[in-house]
C-alpha cells in the first residue's frame, strides 16, 4: 500500500505517460510539472452559522496553474491559527486543542480513525479545501463525487456545493456519476476565530514521499464582528418541480452578494440561485425542470425531468458574503488569482437558518 500511495505523489506533480490504474505498475517516463508557475492564495474571516447559533472561523483558498486549473493533484495541507487560537473539543484528536487544523500525509494507509480534519484526501485545489487528493486508483480527482459539508466539527453540517440554475447544468450523464456541484471555495469551522495572522502551508509530495515544495500563504483576521444573521428562506412551491425562493439580507454594506442552496435531499441533487445582490428580501426563481436526465442538453427537451418530485424532502438555506464568491468560482472563473477577500481584507460569511420541507 505504501508503494500504491506514494504512486500518486508521483503524479500529483508530473505529466505520467502510461500509468496503470490500478498502481501495480510505474512508466519510468516522468516529466514535472512547472510548479514555480503556480499560485496559492488564502483568506480568512468569520463565519456567522446561524442553524447552529455560532459563530467560527471561515477560509478560502485558491491553488491554480497560470490557466486557472488546480495546481496539483495531491498534497497536504495545513493552516496554523494565531496566538489564542484554539481548535474545538470536537474536531479529530490530532488537531483538536492544538493551535492548527492539519491532514495526513499519504505515505501510509489511512488509519481507521484519522486523527487530522483533512485526512489523507483532503487538499488545497482550484477554489476550496476538497477531498479530492489521488489515491491508488487514481481517484476521486478530478471530478470527485464529495465535497466537504458545512461547517466541520458540526454534527448538523449541510452539504455544499454549486448547482444549476446559477451554474452550468451537468445532470445529463455527461459528468461523473456523484457529482454534487462546483466547490464553493470556502470551508468554515465551527470552532472560534480570533484576530491575528493565519497562514497556509500546502505541502506538495515528491517520489519518495517527502514534501518536493510547500507552497504557503498567509491571511489576518482584525475584525471579529460577523455578518449580521439572515433570515430563513422562503419557499413557494409551483407544484411542476421549481417555486419561488426568497430570504431577508440585513443591511451591511460589506455584503457583495447572496446565494440560495436547495438541497434535494432524496436526490442527492443541489440547486443554486444567484448571485442575488442588495439587502432586504432578495427573490430568486428555481426553475421546472433541471432534474437528472440523460443526454447533453436534455433538460430543454422532452426526457427533461422535474427539479424537485412530489415527496422529496428538501433543505433550504442561503449564504452571503463579503467578497465576489460566484465570480471566482469554476467553471467560470478561469483567473489564477481571482478575488477571495472583501474590500475589510476578510472573507467573512453569513449562513442563514434552514428551511426544511417536503415537496
Amino acid at each position: 500500500m505504501k508503494k500504491q500511495l506514494l504512486f500518486w505523489g508521483i503524479c500529483a506533480v508530473a505529466i505520467l505517460t502510461g500509468c496503470s490504474t490500478n498502481g501495480t505498475s510505474i512508466s519510468p517516463s516522468v516529466s514535472h510539472g512547472n510548479l514555480s508557475s503556480d499560485k496559492l492564495q488564502f483568506a480568512v474571516g468569520t463565519a456567522n452559522i446561524a442553524f447552529d447559533g455560532s459563530i467560527g472561523l471561515n477560509t478560502v483558498t485558491t491553488f491554480r496553474q497560470p490557466n486557472g486549473l488546480s495546481a496539483v493533484l495531491l498534497d497536504s495541507p495545513i493552516i496554523t491559527g494565531p496566538a489564542g487560537f484554539v481548535v474545538t473539543a470536537s474536531a479529530p484528536s490530532g488537531d483538536a486543542g492544538t493551535n492548527h487544523i492539519s491532514s495526513t500525509a499519504q505515505t501510509q494507509a489511512p488509519p481507521p480513525i484519522c486523527p487530522t480534519t483533512f485526512c489523507v484526501a483532503g487538499g488545497a485545489f482550484k477554489y476550496g479545501f476538497a477531498p479530492y487528493n489521488s489515491d491508488n486508483q487514481g481517484d476521486p480527482y478530478p471530478n470527485g463525487p464529495a465535497l466537504y459539508p458545512v461547517p466541520f466539527y458540526s454534527a448538523d453540517a449541510v452539504p455544499i456545493a454549486g448547482g444549476p440554475p446559477a451554474y452550468p447544468f451537468f445532470n445529463d450523464g455527461t459528468f461523473i456519476a456523484g457529482f454534487p456541484g462546483y466547490s464553493q471555495g470556502f470551508n468554515a469551522f465551527e470552532t472560534p476565530a480570533v484576530t491575528g495572522a493565519y497562514s497556509l502551508a500546502v505541502a506538495v509530495p515528491g517520489p519518495n514521499g517527502s514534501p518536493l515544495k510547500t507552497f504557503s500563504a498567509s491571511a489576518s483576521i482584525t475584525n471579529l464582528t460577523p455578518l449580521p444573521t439572515l433570515g430563513a428562506p422562503g419557499f413557494v412551491s409551483d407544484d411542476a418541480g421549481g417555486g419561488s425562493l426568497s430570504v431577508v439580507v440585513p443591511a451591511d454594506p460589506r455584503i457583495v452578494e447572496t446565494m440560495i442552496y436547495v438541497s434535494d435531499d432524496s436526490s442527492g441533487l443541489i440547486f443554486t440561485i444567484g448571485p442575488l445582490t442588495g439587502t432586504g428580501t432578495l427573490t430568486g426563481t428555481l426553475p421546472d425542470n433541471l432534474g437528472a436526465c440523460k443526454g447533453q442538453g436534455c433538460q430543454n427537451g422532452p426526457n427533461a425531468t422535474q427539479s424537485l418530485t412530489t415527496g422529496d424532502s428538501y433543505t433550504i438555506y442561503a449564504i452571503a458574503y463579503d467578497y465576489p464568491a460566484f465570480e471566482a468560482s469554476p467553471p467560470g472563473s478561469s483567473s489564477q488569482t481571482p478575488a477571495i477577500a472583501g474590500s475589510g481584507g476578510q472573507a467573512d460569511i453569513s449562513i442563514s437558518p434552514l428551511t426544511t420541507g417536503t415537496y
